[in-house]
């Protein structure tokens, strides 16, 4: 056995006793990366590559942070390269992806990797229990793997994720797990994929916190039983903001028949036009900051941003004999929904502020 691959072996056969201090576990396999990473690229005969090598001492080092339980360090820390890829620095696309043949193609090629090809039989029969798919050749080769990913539906490449990190953490052990979902997750964030994955294998849309907070804060506000058609509809957009893959028309849709909800609630028996919306919130906002003039000309030109927002989200909804509209982006979605929540609770303090 060649001596850096026996170093390999004995790191892992004695994790115990390196596991003296965080410090030493970090030195530990930095020594152990970097010599392998050398001795590799010294290498001419050995019948794997130094590639392969390579992959292997990150795979011992990364299994050894998770058993240490250590989330301060990672191994890509210790591997980090002076230079990127030319793709990374100079071709990033303008938008995110809800799918992509790179990202497949990489997920794909991981049921090569030693750990997932000895559970593939097992895998294989493991999501058509749980999916109801079959895996071409039943997953004997990492070739029918790679062909059933390339091709499987969206929110089936989506569950296979979760589905296989959970089988990976009960059947198999909880680090191998971890490290399907840590380069998994590193797949979609380089392939620029709408998603991401949490700490449990799970799919989520890639939203960020604010908006979270955002749409939180508006149910919140409309709590009363009087809005509750209202919150049926923000929560309409949630479901589908979060389905696999995300339906972002329909969320925005929902989004939009939330303010006509309202604005119909607010004023009865009245359309939701830019016309309506100058004609009834003018007043409105006249008696909300009555005395502050500042605030009254702000909110005035606010109404201008809600009849542009209006216009634009109808944009997107179904005409009868009009071809129905393409899913709208993913970033043009998340701000014109967050615009939307912003619109539902101040339009929602304007009606309780208002003499019954």
């Amino acid at each position: 056995m060649h001596p850096h691959r026996r170093s390999v072996r004995d790191l892992r056969r004695g994790h115990a006793e390196l596991l003296v201090c965080e410090r030493d576990v970090v030195d530990t396999c930095a020594v152990v990366f970097m010599s392998i990473g050398r001795a590799a690229r010294r290498l001419k005969t050995d019948q794997k590559s130094p590639t392969r090598l390579h992959e292997e001492a990150m795979f011992e080092c990364q299994l050894l942070f998770d058993h240490a339980h250590r989330s301060r360090y990672t191994v890509e820390d210790l591997s980090h390269m002076p230079g990127e890829r030319f793709s990374e620095l100079y071709m990033r696309p303008q938008g995110l992806a809800q799918d992509s043949a790179r990202a497949r193609h990489r997920v794909g090629a991981l049921f090569g990797e030693a750990v997932l090809r000895n559970n593939a039989e097992q895998l294989a029969a493991h999501l058509g229990r749980q999916l109801g798919v079959s895996v071409p050749g039943d997953g004997r080769l990492s070739s029918d793997w790679q062909r059933f990913i390339r091709e499987c539906r969206p929110e089936e490449f989506l569950d296979i994720v979760t589905v296989v990190y959970r089988y990976l953490f009960w059947r198999v052990g909880e680090g191998i797990a971890n490290w399907w979902r840590d380069v998994v997750r590193q797949i979609f964030a380089e392939e620029y994929l709408v998603y991401e994955i949490d700490n449990a294998g799970g799919v989520h849309p890639r939203v960020d916190r604010e908006f979270q907070n955002n749409i939180g804060s508006t149910l919140a506000g409309l709590q009363a039983p009087r809005y509750q058609t209202v919150r049926d509809w923000v929560e309409s957009a949630q479901r589908n903001l979060n389905s696999a893959p995300s339906n972002y028309r329909q969320s925005w849709r929902a989004t939009l028949s939330a303010v006509e909800t309202l604005f119909g609630l607010m004023f009865p028996y009245v359309r939701l036009t830019a016309d309506e919306i100058e004609r009834c919130l003018s007043p409105v906002i006249e008696r909300a900051y009555r005395g502050d003039a500042t605030a009254q000309r702000t909110a005035q030109t606010m109404l201008v941003c809600f009849k542009a927002w209006i216009d634009a989200s109808r944009d997107y909804r179904h005409q009868p004999g009009d071809t129905e509209p393409n899913q709208p982006p993913a970033d043009v979605t998340i701000l014109a929904i967050s615009h939307g929540a912003s619109l539902l609770r101040w339009l929602a303090g304007l009606d309780e502020d208002r003499p019954t």
